[in-house]
């Protein structure tokens, strides 16, 4: 059997992300999200839950401030007094038990406002190994499912007694990706099994121009997502793939 994730990312970067998560989450294709919990309270939170989505907790050490207060020292910029900017930055100057204790202060508030189910990182830091082992040892004390952001990452998680999905897929990236024929390619050529697709889509973030190269092709992504072609394909009896949440089945 075919299953996809529909997993959006972001949620909480921005209020128009937010949005346009919820809508392709109330048209029954966003299956799962992932909440960054370092900036402002996410919006729709609980409707996302009532819908079913499997909310999972994105990491942060290389967006806006820390949680964790004075610990997190060595994780931010001297000059700008907010986290390093880039996952390099990070690994060169972050102490490790800064990171332990600012990933578990996240960790703290996701429960206090959602409860994760599973958990993943922000920029792809944890393709690092180094800052992928301290959140495998967090998913296992936590009983996590875990997002693999690689191939390498899957057989770690699973001898640590932990789900993910069998396979991962960036390819709904970009056009011609992100469009509708190229999902429906992606689709087609989905292997047995579970894929987790990674996907990031949202209305247009206007207060993100600028700031992040990846804007209006979130909506590009929404749109698609949210297309009748797709959600035929995804959604009837008779499909050959099933739509499914960031859980074991």
């Amino acid at each position: 059997m075919k299953r996809v994730i529909i997993a959006a990312g972001d949620l909480g970067l921005s209020p128009q992300i937010d949005k346009g998560i919820l809508e392709g989450a109330k048209s029954g294709i966003i299956s799962a999200t992932s909440v960054l919990v370092t900036g402002r309270k996410a919006f729709g939170l609980r409707q996302l839950s009532k819908l079913g989505v499997s909310l999972g907790l994105q990491l942060n050490l290389t967006l806006g401030m820390p949680l964790s207060g004075k610990s997190a020292r060595s994780l931010l910029n001297p000059r700008k007094k907010e986290f390093w900017r880039s996952g390099r930055e990070v690994i060169r100057a972050g102490k490790r038990k800064a990171i332990q204790t600012e990933f578990l202060t996240q960790l703290r508030r996701a429960k206090a406002l959602f409860g994760p189910t599973w958990i993943t990182t922000h920029d792809y830091i944890s393709l690092h190994p180094s800052l992928f082992e301290i959140l495998l040892e967090i998913a296992q004390e936590e009983g996590l499912a875990v997002r693999a952001l690689a191939p390498w990452q899957i057989e770690p998680i699973r001898e640590a007694g932990l789900w993910c999905p069998d396979h991962i897929s960036s390819a709904f990236r970009e056009e011609p990706g992100i469009t509708v024929g190229g999902l429906l390619e992606i689709l087609d050529s989905l292997e047995e099994g579970t894929t987790d697709l990674l996907c990031h889509p949202g209305f247009l973030p206007k207060d993100l121009l600028g700031k992040t190269s990846y804007t209006w092709q979130r909506d590009i992504e929404l749109s698609t997502l949210t297309n009748e072609k797709i959600r035929e394909r995804l959604t009837l009896p008779e499909s050959p793939i099933t739509l499914t949440g960031f859980s074991p089945q």
